[in-house]
């Protein structure tokens, strides 16, 4: 055996060699306690070891203890700083759009940037929501510094957020800036339901309660090519003002049969509409009603087309703006719809873009209505369409059509009364067919 024990320590002195007797040999030992070298070495090894740990258990203000194995473990963490220290672990209340961690484990003993937290959110969070840790309050936001949003958390989530200044930040993306694929999702809102539910049932406990808050959850969690929202009772619901940018269209479903009973409701900003569409949107069994006096009802930009179904439009208050305004979009009537409450026009068309009534379809004009500019209004490129066998039925006062600066208004040789109005028309630079 001691032939094959490569032991450099063994072969010199010869005075310090011997052989194994047989009592090591059966234990499994090639050489005996009298190697002297090898057992200095490693006692030496030994004691230097356990001297250097005894040294950082003193310098952490510990008294080395030989039965408490955990007493290096607590010299490192002595020295590590809180903001990579471990996470700081607790559970939200809820009170309005405070959430609140009275307290977190291990606890927070002083304020500082990056300080990191693992947050368990009973109620998930909701946009504008505020939050609380151990005394530290700030705005919750996104990893980016945008506004979080309803959903970037979902109930009983849990969230890891550091600070950041005043702020508290998500670490990491919120749930809703994740685009989830879906072909054709619905989503329901109600006039009694709740922002902070996910729109999955016509119920109040699932429901969306206003379509702004709908529209911007969908919009900005699913790539859809086909978005559809209801509106799950009767009433009066707020308009959302701009509809955000989907990449497809959104339909928006009152009921065909009680048109009148399903409102969406509200003032645009001045020189905006009460829905303002930069993407595709189909508008099916519902009224939108404009309450402001310098707003627009109905506005398509940017490319895209509104289509009307079954759809009526009314202004409140007499307002500086219009009903349906295609400023570089498209604003179009299908049948069953009609345009009541006085305005600057009932139909614009500007910068490229076209009101425009589909073929063999009627629009109605309900109450006599005064239209300041006139009824059809076409400048600046626009478009008033008024396709084959289409028509106006009803009555309202002021000019009948009025096209400017290259603008023209087409009503397929409907001829000049083709629009109502107690006023001619009037062209200039344009073309009126």
């Amino acid at each position: 055996m001691k032939a094959d024990f490569n032991a450099r320590w063994a072969e010199a002195p010869a005075t310090l060699r011997r052989e194994p007797s047989a009592l090591e040999l059966a234990g499994g030992f090639p050489c005996g306690p009298l190697d002297l070298p090898l057992w200095n070495e490693l006692t030496y090894r030994l004691t230097q070891v356990y001297g250097e740990l005894a040294t950082v258990v003193r310098q952490s203000g510990q008294t080395p203890n030989q039965s408490n194995l955990g007493q290096v473990w607590q010299a490192i963490l002595s020295v590590l700083p809180a903001s990579v220290g471990l996470w700081h672990v607790g559970t939200t209340t809820r009170s309005g759009s405070t959430l609140t961690v009275a307290s977190v484990t291990p606890p927070i003993t002083a304020e500082a940037d990056f300080l990191p937290c693992l947050i368990r959110v009973p109620s998930g969070v909701v946009a504008g929501d505020t939050l609380s840790i151990s005394g530290l309050s700030g705005l919750l936001k996104r990893n980016d510094g945008s506004p979080i949003q309803t959903g970037d958390v979902p109930p009983d989530g849990e969230m890891l957020v550091n600070r950041h200044g005043s702020e508290w930040r998500l670490v990491g993306f919120g749930r809703t800036e994740v685009i989830i694929p879906r072909d054709s999702p619905t989503f329901y809102v109600r006039t009694d339901g709740s922002d902070g539910n996910d729109g999955s049932e016509n119920s109040p406990t699932k429901a969306f309660r206003t379509l702004g808050a709908l529209l911007n959850k969908a919009v900005s969690q699913y790539a859809f090519s086909q978005l559809n929202v209801r509106m799950g009772i009767p009433g009066t619901y707020e308009s959302p003002g701009a509809i955000p940018v989907a990449a497809g269209k959104i339909s928006i479903y009152g009921d065909q049969a009680n048109q009148a009973g399903y409102v969406i409701q509200g003032a645009g900003s001045p020189g905006r509409g009460s829905i303002q569409a930069a993407t595709s949107v189909d508008l099916i069994g519902l009224t939108v009603s404009n309450t402001g006096n310098q707003s627009h009802t109905l506005v398509a930009t940017n490319g895209a087309q509104v289509a009307c179904l079954n759809v009526d439009l009314r202004s409140l208050a007499t307002t500086t703006g219009f009903h349906a305004y295609g400023s570089g979009g498209r604003v179009v009537f299908q049948t069953g719809c009609s345009i009541g409450g006085n305005a600057a026009a009932a139909l614009w068309g500007e910068a490229g873009g076209e009101a425009a009534i589909n073929p063999s379809t009627s629009l109605a004009v309900v109450g006599n209505p005064n239209f300041s500019t006139a009824f059809a209004v076409a400048i600046a490129t626009g478009r008033v369409t008024a396709l084959s066998g289409s028509s106006v039925a009803g009555s309202s006062t002021g000019n009948r059509y009025n096209a400017q600066s290259y603008g023209i208004i087409n009503t397929n040789g409907g001829g000049p009364n083709f629009f109502p109005g107690d006023q001619a028309g009037f062209v200039s630079n344009a073309l009126y067919l």
